[in-house]
């Protein structure tokens, strides 16, 4: 969270950037009052060069007491830390952040509404300075699974960053839970379901990349360009040649290369120093020195290299298969059936119009869409070899039966219509 939780808003508090000995220091008073209560306390490694830190990052699992509800074990959290403000900040697992005191023996209190009690002071005129407070990040992991899964995402500071962007161009994507593969034809449709899973084993998807394990979790790198040497052994990470290389008046290297990041990196650059360090300074000097020019792999290799490693090809092609049907079914009914047959203007009162129209679109959807043969049209299979739909026998085939199935939807609607009139007549009239 970067320290920011509790520094806005009606009452703020300040969470200053932490000098890296009052870090230490403070880190390893919390994770020995925590492992009281935990079995395991941890925190991810920490990225190189850095001189302060504006949080501090804890992940926890394994409660020591049984039958511990939810709010008890964040009121647990609370109390231990002797924290003066709290915040819920992931309502599906247990994950808060807290402020406690910069001096975590202070006798700063919180009062019930949440703000802080100190002491009342009585000394000369000039106030004392203003109380300074740390943001802890808490999360407690149901288990022990998903308490490496953070580590591992969260270690070396913008580490993920970095790798997130390499690999992404091939297909790849790691989030909070996993390895992913995703569907590059349906990725622009509906991203989450356009994947399929590989790997949740970190040391399995490091080795995937071609990145040493024993390395990653060796501790912090001495430096941030050793961080990005190491990052740059993926063997999908690739500089691309600039587009007005010989062009003086071109953009810079910088310029060309922001202008490839998506939104969402663009707006880690300005969030995450060292993301922009990898950006603005390790990838233009790559070109510089003429490394990592050429890419090693290309999308589709990886995609069957995903097929052999993960054994995913069936469920991938099924779940292709199912996004193409349903692509292909949306435009069937919102191009071909519904398109092809115009609604009267909003301003016809033609009352039989609208319910014969409603009645043929939702006719020609049954029969063309769910095989539905109550209405005595049956259409033929206009699937091509690969199940796909031939669209342009689907438009022949709407305007040819369109007026038969409307005549057809329309009196059956019709005698529904008189058949429930009766039986409302005859309930009256017992």
């Amino acid at each position: 969270m970067g320290g920011s939780v509790f520094s806005s808003g009606p009452d703020p508090l300040r969470t200053p950037r932490m000098p890296k000995d009052v870090y230490f220091d403070r880190k390893e008073r919390i994770t020995s009052i925590l492992q009281d209560h935990f079995k395991t306390v941890e925190t991810p490694i920490e990225g190189p060069e850095k001189e302060d830190f504006g949080d501090i990052d804890i992940v926890l699992h394994g409660i020591k007491y049984r039958n511990q509800s939810r709010e008890e074990i964040i009121e647990l959290l609370e109390s231990s830390l002797s924290a003066v403000r709290s915040k819920v900040v992931n309502h599906e697992e247990i994950s808060l952040s807290v402020a406690i005191p910069w001096d975590i023996d202070s006798d700063s209190e919180s009062t019930s509404d949440g703000s802080v009690q100190t002491a009342i002071y009585d000394g000369p005129a000039t106030p004392p300075p203003p109380v300074d407070y740390i943001q802890v990040d808490l999360r407690v992991c149901d288990t022990f699974h998903r308490l490496e899964w953070v580590l591992f995402k969260h270690t070396h500071g913008d580490a993920w960053n970095m790798i997130g962007t390499t690999i992404r161009p091939y297909g790849l994507t790691v989030d909070e839970q996993a390895l992913w593969l995703r569907i590059p034809e349906y990725e622009h449709i509906n991203r989450k379901r356009a994947r399929i899973q590989l790997a949740t084993d970190p040391c399995e998807i490091l080795d995937f990349l071609n990145l040493d394990s024993d390395e990653f979790f060796g501790g912090p790198f001495r430096s941030f360009h050793e961080l990005c040497e190491f990052v740059a052994l993926c063997r999908m990470f690739y500089v691309p040649p600039l587009e007005h290389a010989s062009d003086e008046a071109g953009p810079p290297a910088e310029e060309q290369d922001r202008r490839e990041l998506k939104a969402n990196d663009r707006k880690r650059m300005k969030m995450r120093p060292g993301f922009r360090r990898w950006i603005e300074e390790y990838i233009p000097e790559c070109r510089r020195e003429g490394k990592y020019v050429r890419r090693r792999t290309n999308r589709e290799e990886i995609m069957y290299e995903c097929f052999d490693r993960f054994n995913v090809e069936r469920k991938y092609n099924a779940r292709k298969r199912q996004l193409m049907e349903e692509q292909e079914a949306d435009y069937i009914w919102t191009t071909l059936i519904k398109g092809s047959i115009p609604a009267p203007p909003p301003d016809n009162t033609d009352t039989k119009a609208q319910q014969y129209r409603g009645a043929l679109v939702k006719a020609l959807k049954k029969i063309l869409l769910e095989d539905d043969k109550s209405y005595g049209v049956v259409a033929p299979n206009m699937r091509n070899s690969e199940g796909s739909w031939d669209i342009d026998r689907v438009k022949a085939w709407i305007e040819e039966v369109k007026d038969t199935v409307g005549k057809i939807a329309y009196d059956q609607q019709y005698a529904a219509y008189q058949e429930k009139k009766a039986d409302q007549a005859a309930n009256k009239a017992n």
